[in-house]
């Protein structure tokens, strides 16, 4: 959960051990850490004119977060991970 200044998280997404955890959970805590760091933008400091138009800031937090992963673990190969979601989801 984002706010102005401030992310909470659930414990349980931000569960890694190295050498234990798998490199699957190791991109969700990522990914969940950059699709809430974009809100810090999305949705906090820039925000929609009107309620109607408040999915654009989900819409644009989910695919910034891919540029965040890129800058943080490129080994993820966020940018084709993009396009495996987006298929996925259509």
């Amino acid at each position: 959960m984002e706010n102005w200044g401030l992310n909470t998280y659930r414990e349980e997404l931000f569960m890694y051990y190295k050498g234990v955890s798998t490199e699957a959970n190791r991109a969700q805590v990522a990914s969940v850490l950059a699709h809430e760091l974009s809100h810090q933008w999305f949705g906090n400091l820039v925000t929609c004119k009107w309620w109607s138009d408040i999915w654009l800031n989900e819409g644009f937090a989910s695919y910034w977060m891919y540029f965040g992963l890129d800058a943080s673990v490129p080994e993820f190969d966020p940018h084709n991970r993009f396009h495996i979601d987006s298929l996925a989801a259509a």
